[in-house]
């Protein structure tokens, strides 16, 4: 392969089950881990200050600077995750 050239390697993952808490992830990078934590089947929080819509994936609006808002998500997902 080339300096050009590109690798592709495709892993396959078994998060069912799994609760899985993404900061950051309504753009970019953040975005791109949680989509695939919901394609290996994780039940995804998305914590951000902009909410977003993505299959599969719950959003909330936290502002991980602030220890109250992360004590009041926590405590929301915890209650979501028991709950199914």
């Amino acid at each position: 392969m080339g300096l050009l050239g590109r690798l592709v390697i495709e892993v396959q993952y078994d998060f069912s089950g799994q609760t899985a808490v993404i900061t950051g992830g309504s753009r970019g990078i953040g975005r791109a881990v949680a989509a695939q934590f919901v394609r290996f089947g994780a039940q995804v929080y998305i914590w951000d200050a902009d909410p977003i819509e993505l299959p599969g994936a719950t959003s909330l609006i936290v502002d991980v600077s602030r220890s109250d808002q992360v004590a009041e998500a926590v405590t929301s997902v915890e209650k979501q995750a028991n709950a199914h």
